[in-house]
């Protein structure tokens, strides 16, 4: 499994999953009402402080997590099949005194072929010194995978 990001000069996360097996239809709502089911996530640390941000420790990366830049669905409804571009949320999520909550949403590009996904979102104060963790699960089916990288550089893409 490899995972790229790249981090444009107007705060735009771009983050790639490579090795991606999808279909062009997704099965959904396999699980318990309002558990998320499938994710694919940047949870990204801005700054560098574990005392800002999420206080827990968010799918065993890394304490401080400012965002989330996040492909996801929830469980909600009978179990169907939808196509695998529409069956999901798309959004940056914000950690903060209040909780979290959604603060754009983003745009996703999924290439069946080259078995590659792409999410791209807005990160506020994102810099070469954020760190950043890249997850993708499938709650119900136990298939969860997490990687953890330090921020290399910024790079703009034109």
């Amino acid at each position: 499994m490899l995972f790229e990001a790249f981090a444009c000069s107007d705060n735009v996360l771009i983050a790639i999953f490579h090795n991606q097996e999808f279909g062009e239809t997704i099965t959904v709502n396999q699980g318990t009402i309002n558990q998320m089911e499938y994710a694919w996530e940047a949870i990204v640390d801005v700054d560098s402080d574990e005392n800002t941000g999420s206080t827990k420790r968010y799918h065993g990366g890394i304490t401080g997590a400012d965002y989330i830049l996040s492909l996801a669905r929830w469980v909600s409804g009978r179990t169907k099949t939808v196509p695998f571009t529409e069956a999901f949320q798309i959004n940056v999520w914000r950690f903060g005194a209040d909780g979290i909550r959604s603060i754009s949403s983003s745009k996703l590009y999924a290439d069946q072929a080259n078995k590659i996904i792409i999410i791209r979102g807005i990160i506020p104060e994102i810099d070469r010194n954020s760190k950043i963790i890249f997850s993708r699960f499938r709650f119900r089916l136990d298939d969860r995978l997490s990687y953890k990288t330090d921020w290399i550089n910024s790079n703009s893409i034109p």
